[in-house]
């Protein structure tokens, strides 16, 4: 029994912990709150500033009205941002009011996912997801034309993030309930008044009370397992339904968490795969349904193969003046002749170690494109990892104080940035907005090392500056830039 002196003593100190957990939700409130509004107004400058460049959206609009008239032809690609856009299109909204009205829906989906994201991966870190929503916020990445241009984009990239998150989260619960089962089990002790018929009545209480806690436990697992069933279907469809690299995205994720996972990941990567196969039939059959000409995607996807042509391959006229046409040609010296309207596994099949070698080095276009010298990007990004690694011994034990799962998330976004389909087309840096995924997870634990050190703090706010400044850069250059 506690004491009234005990008792006292036991609520003071509950007092400034609860005090504490408030205090630290309103800091997480303002923090998130501040980063949407400064995310929603750097969108809005977007738009004033890249408003006459459209671009890729302009198909979403163009499928947004085909649906619109029965016309599912336009709507192969993208189908998500198109379904989003019909209502705007009955509005009778104009080509831009539509690709603004979807950009800024897409890119408050995108923060969102990244929040989530980052609670996940820094659960009651508040100096972590601090500096990440920072790298996030500033990067230039974000303000430039690679962002705007392309809507399908943004949301596949705000699905690879929720199902980062989603796959983080299952892996720290299965560790956590790991530790408790390895703790020492707790010892049970009973008071007994020596009467038989007391001790059969309590065994039978005792009974009864466990088969209605087992039951109610079993109900709330069912439930529990059904919920998570459909937030991965829900995460999944946002990211097939956008774009279809999401599905190499979900491969590597199911493949890399059976092997580092083991047995404790086989149900979850199954689930994601078998979500991914579903889906993706799903998407077929309502194509058969609407009857929809398959050969025209097939077109589409094998021009985009020949279009990305490495430009080491192509000839001297064609690197003078690339055009989508002459890439095209010089790729059919590689590739053909061939009858486009097969598709692009066609070509593959057909010239495999061909396929492979352009794959190969499309891959290091793409990366190169991503975190070389473009000031749209990442620049600068690599030598920093490189150089605070080297340097700075804290931040090379930050990096081991970061969970597998989570590399294995940063692995497989990498993985959807050099792999086919995206190896298959252009090096155009705005099919990669999930590589702030692991820009963040690279960055963040060497800053929060350098804060921890005098001359440090500086070097890290000159990062963000300098990333602040880049972005600022980036507002003042012309739509194309």
């Amino acid at each position: 029994m506690l004491t009234v002196t005990q008792a006292k003593r036991g609520t003071r100190n509950a007092q400034p912990t609860t005090r504490n957990a408030q205090r630290a939700t309103r800091n997480a409130q303002r923090l998130y709150g501040a980063a949407f509004v400064f995310w929603l107004l750097t969108r809005l400058l977007v738009l004033v500033h890249q408003g006459a460049w459209p671009w890729m959206n302009a198909f979403v609009v163009a499928a947004a009205r085909g649906m619109v008239v029965g016309d599912w032809n336009d709507a192969v690609r993208p189908q998500l941002p198109a379904v989003l856009g019909v209502p705007l299109v009955l509005a009778g909204a104009s080509e831009q009011q539509t690709v603004a009205a979807l950009y800024l829906l897409a890119s408050v989906v995108q923060l969102g996912a990244f929040v989530i994201l980052v609670r996940a991966v820094f659960p009651d870190r508040m100096r972590e997801q601090t500096l990440a929503l920072l790298v996030f916020l500033l990067v230039p990445y974000d303000h430039s034309i690679h962002h705007y241009r392309d809507v399908p984009v943004i949301l596949a990239s705000a699905a690879a993030f929720l199902l980062s998150a989603h796959f983080v989260g299952e892996v720290s619960r299965w560790r956590a309930r790991s530790v408790t089962a390895g703790g020492t089990p707790a010892t049970a002790t009973f008071e007994t008044d020596g009467s038989t018929e007391t001790e059969a009545a309590r065994s039978r209480n005792s009974a009864s009370v466990a088969r209605s806690a087992g039951a109610s436990e079993r109900l709330s697992r069912r439930q529990a397992t059904v919920l998570k069933t459909i937030t991965i279907f829900g995460i999944v469809l946002l990211g097939v339904w956008s774009r279809a690299e999401f599905l190499t995205f979900v491969a590597v994720l199911a493949l890399l968490a059976i092997i580092l996972e083991r047995r404790r990941a086989l149900r979850l990567a199954l689930t994601y795969v078998a979500a991914a196969v579903l889906i993706s039939g799903g998407l077929l059959l309502i194509y058969k349904i609407e009857d929809v000409n398959l050969s025209q995607a097939s077109f589409y996807t094998a021009h985009t193969f020949l279009d990305s042509t490495p430009d080491s391959w192509l000839s001297p006229e064609c690197r003078a003046d690339p055009t989508e046409n002459c890439r095209e040609a010089d790729g059919l010296a590689y590739f053909g002749p061939a009858d486009l309207r097969a598709g692009v596994l066609a070509l593959a099949m057909n010239h495999p170690l061909t396929t492979l070698a352009k794959s190969a080095r499309s891959a290091w276009d793409n990366l190169w494109t991503l975190v070389g010298p473009n000031l749209s990007t990442f620049p600068g990004i690599i030598p920093f990892v490189v150089l605070a690694l080297a340097i700075v011994r804290p931040a090379r034990e930050a990096y081991t104080r970061v969970p597998v799962a989570v590399w294995i998330a940063v692995a497989a976004v990498g993985a959807q940035s050099v792999l086919p389909p995206l190896t298959w087309a252009p090096p155009h840096p705005q099919y990669h907005l999930q590589l702030v995924f692991p820009i963040v997870m690279l960055v963040v634990p060497i800053l929060v090392a350098l804060m921890g050190m005098p001359r440090g703090r500086l070097v890290a706010l000159a990062f963000l500056i300098a990333n602040a400044g880049l972005s600022a850069f980036r507002y003042t250059r012309y739509a194309g830039y």
